[in-house]
């Protein structure tokens, strides 16, 4: 198979491995959730697989951000604060500086290297405009992973702003250090700009393209937008409309400046009124070939896109995850009966007990845990079950029936996701069984997968384009508890337990929850019953679990399917 070279644009992305002796390796702080976590699967997979592939995303110092718990007037809220970080031991300065042009001034922008030996990846370069050429304003532009809340100056310009920086940036950078790049793969709509440069780079100036007559003008368009589709490639990884830009048209063409109006509004044009720029339909429109994360997930992109006829073809590779290389501690590894995994979990709810009580938490390890750990997003519905069930949770979690963990971060302007939060950390005030774990990152996620029996999932049907957490959840021996959706639309049924409808309606929250024969209730009694009454029956249903996630959901055979759908 002839795989050409690819550079790999992504907003986020989050660096883990384990060292030559086996040490988790330190975390880089750029990334939010799971799009950084597959990235960091990718390139880690690609180098295992001598795929010729370069990563390229944002040096945002300050991350996303630090989440802490504090207490004001006897009550505790949640924080956010943000930590500079430098890097300085694992970054390499590769001397290149380019100009980016945003608003018709120049914002000049710096390339840091981590060395795909640091990490077992291949190269990743990290761009950076938190530099002394830049005046205060320009410096901002790459500080927060996608431009930062609102406390921190963030708005819809300064997120423009970084998607230009990245994508316009991303292909200058690897022309000034002479890397060899056949396809630009765009992750997520944000990265639109990667394509808008690269047809930039086919046509004359704005000012002379206007000075064309209209055929020649027109055919010399659709010339130079079918030689960037032989280059270029895009990646949807959500429905939500986070990941789907889509800015004011006027707004947009005056932030980017490198086409005509009238090509931006051709290739944004998603047929909605007012019109606009949607960062996905242009993304769509300048790639040869497309892909969703998930089985379901193509359904649901395509279905989001259907007005775009004029588009890459759509097709599916269902994420991977980073097992044996990051999440997959050796005592799963090596569980192959269903007596030596039970053992394992033991081991792993001491391990995960350990990390509580270094938190001035604890659990009972004889108790069985559930695990809700993830980005605290609307769609996500992390307290489906407190909103909707309060009080079979207070007298499941009074009669400690089980534990339930919690962990993620809902986004700083997010004050429904915030409240939230602080909800249910109130309410582990009152019940000790219910634990808030802050600050939720990726060296926590390997623990609480560790200690977790339920991994649970509870997001509205069509909208959890994969839900890769799950996949490492289960090569830890957790069984899997989630509605329909992403990838557990393709796992046995018969290996994790399902709740919630399949069709979406204007009560499913509550018919989700609370149904007398398929709610997350009910599915949680039945599933605790399987645990204390059989539990010779219960690991083996968290052994198939297992073994599935190591044979289909490894990052490595999702590598395959790239080389094969998309690369070669």
């Amino acid at each position: 198979m002839n795989v050409k070279s690819v550079g790999y644009v992504t907003h986020e992305i989050a660096m883990m491995g384990l060292g030559p002796n086996g040490v988790e390796l330190p975390q880089i702080y750029t990334y939010s959730g799971g799009l950084g976590t597959l990235a960091g699967a990718i390139a880690r997979s690609a180098r295992k697989l001598n795929v010729p592939l370069t990563v390229f995303s944002i040096l945002a110092r300050y991350g996303y951000y630090d989440q802490s718990i504090y207490e004001k007037d006897g009550t505790q809220h949640m924080g956010v604060n943000f930590i500079r970080r430098e890097y300085s031991d694992i970054l390499e300065d590769t001397g290149a500086v380019v100009p980016v042009d945003i608003c018709g001034e120049k914002n000049f922008v710096k390339a840091w290297k981590i060395p795909g030996k640091a990490y077992g990846t291949v190269d990743v370069y990290l761009l950076d405009t938190d530099i002394e050429i830049n005046d205060e304003l320009g410096r901002m532009n790459t500080r927060y992973l996608y431009s930062g809340p609102t406390c921190v100056g963030g708005n819809f310009e300064r997120q423009i702003a970084q998607d230009i920086i990245l994508g316009v940036g991303s292909v200058k950078i690897a022309e000034r250090l002479g890397l060899k790049i056949d396809l630009w793969h765009m992750n997520e709509s944000h990265t639109a700009p990667t394509g808008l440069y690269l047809l930039e780079k086919q046509l004359p100036s704005p000012i002379m393209m206007y000075s064309l007559p209209k055929d020649t003008r027109s055919k010399m368009i659709d010339t130079a937008i079918a030689h960037v589709k032989e280059h270029a490639l895009y990646t949807n990884h959500t429905p939500d409309p986070a990941g789907n830009a889509r800015y004011g048209l006027d707004m947009f063409a005056k932030m980017y400046r490198g086409l005509p109006y009238d090509v931006l509004a051709k290739l944004g044009d998603d047929f909605r009124s007012p019109p606009g720029f949607n960062m996905g339909a242009a993304s769509l429109r300048l790639s040869k070939r497309a892909n969703a994360v998930s089985k379901k997930h193509l359904e649901v992109t395509q279905a989001m896109f259907a007005s775009i006829t004029d588009g890459a073809p759509i097709v599916s590779i269902t994420n991977g995850s980073l097992l044996r290389d990051f999440f997959q501690e050796p005592m799963f590894i090596h569980a192959r009966t269903g007596k030596e995994l039970e053992r394992a979990k033991i081991y792993g709810k001491k391990i995960l007990n350990e990390y509580l009580r270094g938190q001035g938490k604890a659990i009972d390890t004889e108790l069985p845990v559930v695990l809700w750990a993830r980005r605290f997003a609307q769609y996500k519905r992390p307290d489906l079950l407190l909103k909707y069930s309060r009080d079979w949770l207070k007298e499941r979690l009074g009669n400690k029936r089980f534990q339930f963990v919690i962990a993620g971060k809902p986004h700083p302007d997010d004050h429904e996701m915030i409240i939230a939060w602080t909800n249910l950390l109130r309410l582990s005030k009152e019940y000790p069984n219910l634990v808030m774990v802050p600050n939720y990152d990726m060296h926590i996620s390997k623990i609480l997968k560790l200690g977790a029996d339920v991994w649970l999932n509870t997001p509205r049907v069509g909208m959890e384009a994969c839900g890769t957490s799950g996949q490492s959840a289960a090569s830890n021996g957790a069984i899997n508890m989630s509605t329909i959706d992403g990838w557990m639309c393709e796992e046995d049924p018969n290996d994790f337990f399902s709740f919630g409808t399949q069709f979406p309606t204007s009560n499913m929250d509550m018919y989700d929850a609370n149904d007398d024969k398929n709610g997350l209730t009910v599915v949680m009694d039945r599933a605790l019953d399987l645990y204390y009454g059989n539990s010779e029956e219960w690991y083996k249903m968290a052994l198939r679990g297992k073994f599935d996630a190591e044979r289909k959901w490894n990052a490595e055979r999702m590598m395959e399917e790239y080389k094969e759908k998309m690369y070669s």
